[in-house]
């Protein structure tokens, strides 16, 4: 391999690491999302959720550059100008290459389920929040409601009262 191919692999290990990185940024923003979904702050979770939507464009920005690195080098060591991506790339690549993209992948795939999992719960907390808004504003148009009911987790619990009648 000459200097040119080394430069081409430290180039997408770099872009490898900017991808990780951004999404353990995104994981943060998640959690803090996640807080700020739960404490009921309209503020800093607008603030927040443009910030996941400014890595998750970073994310995208980052994979095409990949795609076109991959596309490259396959071009270069192959002579292929299109491929299926790492994957076709893989084969070419000295044993050190192989290693950084097994572990590129490894490190992904539990970064993603991170995210999936963090995205689950906050779209749980904010199902919940906007049943409890949706509960507050029933309250306020319509206050005579005599069986307001509290929910949580979708289930409802009356606050009228309940009478015992005893007989001996």
């Amino acid at each position: 391999m000459n200097k040119l191919e080394e430069m081409d692999l430290n180039d997408l290990n770099q872009l490898f690491n900017e991808e990780i990185k951004e999404y353990n940024g995104l994981i943060q923003d998640l959690n803090e999302e996640s807080k700020y979904l739960r404490e009921g702050l309209t503020e800093p979770l607008i603030k927040i959720v443009q910030s996941i939507e400014g890595r998750i464009h970073n994310i995208k920005e980052i994979e095409k550059r990949i795609s076109e690195r991959v596309s490259y080098l396959l071009n270069l060591v192959a002579g292929k100008k299109e491929g299926d991506g790492l994957s076709s790339l893989y084969p070419h690549l000295p044993r050190e290459g192989q290693v950084c993209i097994d572990r590129f992948k490894r490190d992904l795939t539990q970064l993603k389920e991170k995210v999936k999992k963090a995205n689950e719960r906050n779209k749980w907390f904010a199902e919940e929040y906007l049943a409890l808004l949706s509960e507050m504003i029933e309250v306020i148009i319509n206050p005579s409601t005599k069986n307001f009911s509290y929910g949580k987790h979708g289930k409802h619990f009356s606050s009228s009262p309940i009478t015992l009648n005893r007989e001996v």
